[in-house]
């Protein structure tokens, strides 16, 4: 039998609160800046991609779950801390493309595609885990 330890389990508990809290800060963005038209609907995929809006919503879907069984795996800090904010940044984009059919973005810089507080997140969650693989191969000497 397996036997859950207390430090694992409030671990568990505020990894759960981050991930609310960066899906709740995502989605209040996208509210604030949607009534002031200064939101841009993303009807197609990440930097200007179009491939469908079914199929990203089918492969996001797929791409979730395996964060989330990867991110369960993982016993380091910011690893973990990667799939939370790569979980959250995706999650709020896949609600995007369920409720309203495109992805909300509303941070726009002239050279740079239309992006949102989901993007930033999924960004940074890839970087810090990209990071956390070199700096543990560089540990091990690989």
């Amino acid at each position: 039998m397996t036997t859950i330890r207390p430090e694992n389990s409030r671990l568990k508990g505020r990894e759960a609160i981050l991930f609310a809290a960066l899906l709740l800060s995502d989605t209040l963005l996208k509210v604030l800046f949607s009534p002031s038209h200064k939101a841009y609907c993303n009807v197609n995929g990440p930097w200007g991609v179009n491939a469908g809006a079914d199929l990203f919503v089918v492969v996001s879907c797929m791409a979730l779950i395996s964060v989330v069984g990867v991110g369960y795996l993982l016993r380091d800090v910011i690893p973990r801390l990667a799939f939370i904010l790569i979980f959250a940044g995706g999650t709020g984009n896949i609600l995007d493309r369920l409720l309203y059919g495109c992805v909300r973005d509303y941070s726009l810089i002239h050279w740079f595609p239309a992006f949102n507080a989901a993007d930033v997140m999924l960004t940074i969650g890839a970087v810090l885990f990209v990071r956390s693989i070199f700096e543990k191969s560089g540990r091990k000497g690989v």
